[in-house]
């Protein structure tokens, strides 16, 4: 399985990658269970189904298919940059600082450090996958949206 099923699969998927790793703190994305299923010799882009899903749609490479908008942490945000999800003081670059602070209270011995890093990393992760799940929730509004509008638009035509 080396392809990832639309927009909705991608983050539907990355939800449940960042939930699972809220669950695991200190675990890295390569090590998801599910990546076992891929069978593509490369790894996915960014180790990221929405990373994967953006560079197969999108026609020069870019982030502008994924289906995260940058701009929900960054009003400034274009999609046409690459990893634009990288930005400083995004949610998925500050679970990057707090699994470096992780590495950090590992690499002392301190285990007040260790427990109090593994909270914030396993928080930092849940504000990741907090992302893909709004925007898995204005998919469905959007979807709803035109299914009330095409109704209205339908009955009208009726009458």
């Amino acid at each position: 399985m080396n392809k990832i099923g639309g927009s909705r699969r991608a983050l539907e998927m990355c939800r449940d990658m960042w939930t699972w790793m809220a669950e695991h703190p200190g675990a890295e994305k390569h090590e998801w269970p599910w990546w076992e299923l891929w069978t593509s010799p490369a790894h996915p882009m960014g180790w990221c189904p929405c990373c994967q899903w953006a560079r197969v749609e999108s026609a020069n490479g870019t982030c502008e298919a994924c289906p995260i908008p940058c701009t929900s942490w960054l009003p400034t945000c274009s999609s046409d940059e690459i990893f634009a999800c990288a930005t400083k003081g995004s949610p998925y670059d500050r679970w990057g600082m707090k699994m470096a602070l992780l590495a950090s209270a590992v690499r002392a011995g301190r285990q007040e450090a260790i427990d109090a890093a593994l909270y914030d990393v396993a928080e930092s992760a849940r504000a990741v996958a907090g992302l893909a799940v709004a925007a898995l929730e204005e998919m469905d509004r959007r979807i709803e949206e035109r299914g009330q509008r095409e109704e209205g638009e339908a009955q009208d035509s009726e009458e």
